[in-house]
């Protein structure tokens, strides 16, 4: 769209239309800041002469536009510079205004007070003087950057003035939801009364949900148990739209669990699993910790209802191993399973190298289907013949799927999907192989095991960049199917990533992280931009994670860490290091490095079910870092 403007901009100004090849330029530089030709459109734009000045309103299209494509600098660079009045008396620290420089300037040797943060009671009054409506948007938008840059006390700091002159009630419900956010990662109290004071003054909003959610955290820290469960018991009842809501029942189930009361939650548990999400994990996890509680003895329990107990926990275990065995609780199951009913444990590997060593190593073919006639598919196999990958990996995402997902619930759209990524993965394109499994055919990867089931799990779990990955993990120490599994979840195998947060490459290392390392390991040359070449990437990430694995000695751990930071991983086991892993997973207070292990954790499953003959890795309960 860029490169259209640019050019459409070209052709008015060789008519003459200087006042329209402006415009072209301009909406080159202001919608697609991240193209190319965005830069040159500007240029061309200045050389034109002096025009009217870009309105404010556009310029902030433009910073936003930077802020969701992770140009976090110069976003805020861009938001800085939109001539806006400013929230706070004389300017807000960081305001390019006489005030908010001097400010700033105090504040960083710590010799101006922050920004007066909001109490409930301010939240609950509307402005008196509300603020300029473009100027809060600007504002508000600056601490989203500032919070992705980890700058949490600027953030604070730019946020409180939104929600106390700003009267917009989405923008300041954001700001609000925003704030409440980054007083909890400071561990502050604050966070509670500020998640209260949102579900309250906003009960329309979209974020209402989450505020009771968070409140529910907050009482849980306090220990205020009763608490938790009557805002669980609020969003649950309440909310039933809410993507939240599985969530809350689980954890209404684990405010008993904790308690060592789990027979109490075992009817949430059972909901659950009786209803299952459209992924399958909320009923994974709840089948899983079903067969947890009933695996417990109960004071006073009678042998016959224990023989019962053992009985279902079996069922739900069994089932984990035997129909989901890529997937975090189905590996977590393994272990269990062994434990209770060894025998069983073994049949089912049994079973399991057997389906492996017949249909995953079968190479029957696919057929093209409803793409069959699409001329994009024989172009990408004739390249591919001539040894063209690159260009044959063009052709295959210029390839119509339609005819096949509207087939999608049979054999006539799975397989022609599945010759898609196939041939994908023959391109060495794996980022777009595994992307297509992931989106179109994610279904499949929880299905009973058959072959095309199987055919789409090695497709989404690729042994990607593997020679360097092997290389790398004898000198690190660590599994090889750990580094494989942490690079698929860190970049989905795309070694031109970058995260929200500045991240770059395979691997995901940050650059201060990254630079550090390199000097260690004596890499010659290096540069923040090595960290796109896969072997780089590789070696800087494959050796930190080494290092943590070696501290920590436990998969989990060492995941947990790479994602949250050993400190904060440290802090979690002087916490909490007694309990066992499936909990310890369950407890880490950040949502992201919950979620984040147990992918990482899935994609090592996965990786050592499809790649070492049907055995899952033995993960210990036991979590004993050093």
């Amino acid at each position: 769209m860029a490169s259209a403007h640019l050019l459409a901009g070209d052709a008015q100004l060789a008519a003459g239309a200087k006042d329209k090849a402006r415009d072209h330029y301009r909406a080159a530089w202001v919608d697609r800041p991240i193209s190319p030709a965005a830069d040159s459109a500007r240029q061309r734009e200045r050389q034109l002469g002096p025009g009217m000045a870009v309105p404010p309103e556009k310029l902030l299209k433009r910073a936003e536009a930077l802020l969701e494509a992770h140009r976090n600098h110069d976003a805020l660079d861009q938001l800085s510079r939109i001539p806006v009045p400013s929230l706070c008396l004389g300017g807000c620290p960081g305001d390019r205004t006489p005030a908010g420089f001097l400010k700033a300037a105090l504040a960083a040797v710590g010799a101006f007070p922050d920004e007066h943060l909001p109490t409930p009671e301010d939240v609950a009054r509307n402005p008196v003087q509300p603020a300029d409506p473009l100027a809060c948007r600007v504002k508000l938008d600056q601490a989203r950057g500032l919070r992705k840059e980890h700058d949490y006390a600027r953030a604070r700091n730019a946020l409180a003035p939104v929600v106390l002159r700003c009267a917009d009630p989405d923008v300041r419900a954001r700001a609000l939801f925003l704030l409440a956010t980054l007083e909890g990662i400071a561990g502050k109290p604050d966070a509670g009364p500020l998640w209260e004071a949102l579900a309250h003054k906003y009960p329309q909003s979209s974020l209402a949900d989450d505020a009771l959610f968070n409140q529910s955290l907050a009482e849980r820290r306090a220990g205020n148990r009763d608490g938790e469960r009557a805002l669980l018991r609020d969003l649950i009842d309440n909310h039933l739209d809410s993507d939240l809501r599985t969530e809350a029942i689980f954890r209404f189930f684990w405010s008993y669990w904790t308690e060592g009361k789990g027979r109490q939650g075992l009817s949430l548990l059972d909901q659950l699993a009786a209803h299952p999400d459209p992924d399958g994990a909320e009923q994974e996890r709840a089948r899983y910790w079903r067969a947890r509680v009933l695996l417990e003895q109960q004071p006073d329990e009678s042998e016959l209802a224990r023989a019962a107990a053992r009985e279902a926990a079996r069922a739900d275990l069994s089932w984990l191993v035997r129909e989901r065995p890529l997937t975090y609780h189905g590996l977590l199951a393994r272990g269990r399973l062994t434990e209770v009913d060894p025998a069983l444990a073994q049949r089912i590997e049994e079973e399991q190298d057997k389906l492996l060593a017949t249909e995953l190593r079968s190479h029957r073919s696919l057929h093209a289907g409803g793409l069959a006639r699409d001329p994009h598919l024989a172009a990408a196999v004739e390249l591919l013949r001539l040894g063209l990958k690159l260009e044959a990996s063009r052709e295959l995402s210029a390839i119509d799927r339609s005819p096949a997902r509207a087939a999608i619930d049979s054999q006539l759209g799975q397989e022609p999907l599945m010759l898609l990524a196939d041939l994908y993965a023959r391109a060495g394109d794996f980022r777009n192989a595994h992307a297509l499994v992931r989106t179109d055919l994610r279904w499949l990867l929880r299905r009973p095991a058959d072959a095309l089931a199987l055919r789409a799990a090695a497709l989404a779990y690729p042994l990607a960049f593997r020679d360097q990955i092997a290389h790398v993990s004898k000198s690190a120490s660590i599994p090889p199917d750990l580094l494989q599994a942490l690079m698929r979840e860190e970049s989905a195998l795309d070694p031109r990533a970058l995260s929200p947060t500045g991240a770059l490459g395979l691997t995901q290392v940050m650059p201060a992280t990254a630079r550090m390392l390199a000097r260690r390991l004596h890499i010659q040359g290096y540069q923040t931009a090595s960290l796109y070449d896969p072997e780089t990437n590789i070696r800087i990430g494959g050796a930190y994670l080494g290092e943590l694995y070696a501290r920590f000695q436990h998969p989990a751990l060492a995941l947990a860490s790479y994602n949250a930071g050993p400190g904060a991983v440290a802090g979690w086991m002087k916490a909490r290091g007694g309990l066992p892993l499936d909990a310890f997973v369950e407890e880490i207070p950040l949502d992201e490095t919950r979620g984040y292990v147990k992918r990482c954790l899935r994609s090592f499953a996965a990786y050592q079910f499809l790649y070492s003959n049907g055995r899952l890795p033995s993960l210990g309960q036991t979590l004993a870092a050093r």
